[in-house]
Order: structure tokens, then C-alpha cells, then sequence
């Protein structure tokens, strides 16, 4: 079992690291008590990145219980886009959709060339059967945030706010939206970290249905993580489970002893363009540190996604 001084010392490893030098906030929590709490900005919200992926996974959830959504119905029912063809909700929170995802269907170009987001996602060309393999795929997620936003009264910032944020301690968060008023479904979302902490403490309840969905292996996922892909969430062998952004955002929770692990960083990311950062060459994850054997036999245990 992870104990205070196991958790001060990821800390002290985190601010040891030279490449993880932008980290902001370390915050690790067991059953809710907190084991270790540091941060340089007084707690403030952070850029979540591809974490945002996470947090709209979870609101899909409450629509979906809620009647809103059908994960197994064709997209376009929700977004009226054209383009999608048979590719669902399912496809899309699993990263099976099968649609390009590079080159002009970029995150970083669409977000400054294109005035709807979901609309330049929804052109991308089909490459593989939907449902046939997983690609790393952040236009999925912006078509994801459509058809919620789209679908839930008074649109996806309100939804979320009603369901979630405010249980997050977090009601009225910055929210980057594309030039349509859509906010922004594979990254860009602001947290801090005490919210986080709270999301992974709804995250480790095993009688939820929905979170055990999430929690449950769709593919063998691949890059940027190297690890099964459920919905939202990347899967570690041990059974525990993460989202992550970008910069070393991260949010990686332990069932086993009711773990949370957060971290955040300040990239000064600008899109631009062309895009521009503060990184530091060479920068690491702070997971990275995590799963080192050192971190690992302590905790009793065993790159750039936008």
C-alpha cells in the first residue's frame, strides 16, 4: 500500500526531473485522504489536453442514462453532418471510426483554419471499416462533443456543468470553444487538480455501469500510450487505469487500493500558427516516473496527444 513518504517521494522525483520542469501540480490521494499535495500556482486550472477526452467520456455516460444517446446508432442521427456514414458513438469514444486523421484532418490545423470543427472532422475520408482498428483520433472526439452539445438542453457546457463540474467542485470552468460555439472535444478543457482527484475518486466506483464500461478493454489501443483502450481511458496491466494529455497531464487511479494520482503542467501552448510551446527538449511524462520499478515496489505494484 502507498504511503505518505511513497508519495512525497514521486514528488520529490517529479520536481527532480529536468524534463518534467513545466509540472505544476502533483496531488495523490488514498480513499480520499490526501497523501501529497504540491503545486506552484496555488491549485490553479491547468489546459487538460487529450485528458479532456476523458472528462467528455464520462458526460456521454449521463446522456446515455439519461435517453439522450445511443452509443449504437449512426453519429450523423445527433451532429447532421454528412460524412460520417455508419460510424457511431460507439466507433467514435472507442477510436475505431476508421476516418484519416492526419494531414488536413490535424488538430492543430483544422482548430485555425476551420470555422465548425466537427464539420471539417465529419469530411475526413474512411480508410478502414468502423469498428475494424484503433487510431489515436482526436476528430472523433470533437464529433463526440457535437452530438452532445447538440443533443443536451441548453448545450454541453451547461450539461456538464449540471452533472458534473459542480460535484467536481469546478462549476463554471473555461472551456475552449471552436469559432460555432462548440467546446472542444478531444482537448482544451481547464481543471485543477483537486477536480481531477475528485473525477478519478467517481472513476473507482465498480458498481457504476457506465465507468465499468468505460474501464473495459474495446481494443489493444496502441500509440500514444502503448496500452489497451477502453472508452476514454487507457488500461495498465495491474488494473489500474488512466487518461492522459499532452505536457504531462494525467489523471491514473489504482482500484486496488482506491489510488488517484494527478498531475498537471504548463506547456504556454499557443496554437498559433504555426503552434508554439515552452516544453522542455526531451520532456517526460511524469507517468513515466510512476511506473518506474523503484515507484513501483513502493506502491506494491508491479507523446504528444492534443
Amino acid at each position: 500500500m502507498v504511503t505518505f513518504h511513497d508519495a512525497r517521494r514521486f514528488v520529490d522525483d517529479v520536481l527532480a526531473e529536468p524534463g518534467c520542469s513545466r509540472v505544476t501540480d502533483v496531488l495523490v490521494v488514498r480513499d480520499g485522504d490526501v497523501l501529497a499535495d504540491h503545486s506552484t500556482t496555488g491549485g490553479a486550472p491547468r489546459d487538460l489536453f487529450s485528458l479532456t477526452k476523458t472528462v467528455l467520456a464520462v458526460l456521454v455516460g449521463f446522456a446515455v442514462r439519461d435517453g439522450l444517446l445511443d452509443l449504437d446508432v449512426p453519429v450523423a442521427r445527433y451532429t447532421g453532418l454528412d460524412g460520417t456514414g455508419d460510424q457511431t458513438l460507439r466507433h467514435l469514444l472507442t477510436m475505431t471510426r476508421g476516418a484519416e486523421v492526419d494531414g488536413p484532418f490535424d488538430l492543430d490545423l483544422v482548430a485555425v483554419t476551420e470555422p465548425h470543427w466537427a464539420a471539417a472532422f465529419a469530411r475526413s475520408p474512411q480508410v478502414a471499416a468502423p469498428g475494424e482498428r484503433f487510431v489515436y483520433d482526436n476528430g472523433a472526439s470533437q464529433l463526440v462533443a457535437e452530438a452532445l452539445h447538440r443533443t443536451a438542453p441548453g448545450g454541453l457546457q451547461a450539461f456538464a456543468t449540471r452533472h458534473l463540474f459542480s460535484r467536481l467542485g469546478a462549476p463554471d470552468p473555461r472551456w475552449m470553444t471552436d469559432p460555432a460555439g462548440v467546446p472542444s472535444g478531444p482537448a482544451h478543457l481547464r481543471l485543477p487538480a483537486v477536480a481531477l482527484a475528485r473525477l478519478g475518486e467517481l472513476l473507482l466506483d465498480e458498481g457504476d455501469e457506465w465507468v465499468r464500461a468505460m474501464r473495459t478493454p474495446t481494443s489493444a489501443g496502441g500509440p500514444p500510450e502503448g496500452r489497451p483502450y477502453g472508452i476514454g481511458l487507457w488500461l495498465e496491466p495491474d488494473g489500474a487505469f488512466f487518461g492522459a494529455g499532452w505536457a504531462g497531464q494525467l489523471l491514473w487511479c489504482r482500484p486496488s487500493d482506491r489510488l488517484v494520482v494527478v498531475t498537471l503542467a504548463d506547456p504556454v501552448f499557443d496554437y498559433g500558427p504555426p503552434p508554439s510551446d515552452r516544453m522542455p527538449t526531451g520532456w517526460v511524462a511524469p507517468l513515466e516516473l510512476l511506473r518506474r520499478p523503484r515507484r513501483a515496489a513502493a506502491a506494491g505494484s508491479s507523446a504528444r496527444p492534443r
